[in-house]
């Protein structure tokens, strides 16, 4: 990915979209599950303003929420 890339996903407001592709595929998790703001994010919810960018996940087997970023 090119810098002229990135700025592109950024203008667009994908970058999320990207941070979550790149952390889900390094942790392999299977029993992971996308959550908190970053599903709301996905699914082009309203947020609340100030909201941390941060991925975050449910793993099953953690039993708990973690941010991965």
């Amino acid at each position: 990915m090119t810098t002229a890339d990135l700025a592109v996903l950024e203008e667009d407001g994908r970058r999320h979209d990207l941070d979550v592709r790149v952390v889900t595929t390094a942790l392999a998790r299977p029993g992971a599950a996308l959550s908190h703001g970053t599903a709301a994010r996905l699914w082009r919810l309203p947020l609340r303003v100030g909201l941390a960018p941060e991925v975050r996940l449910v793993d099953r087997t953690a039993g708990a929420a973690v941010p991965a970023t």
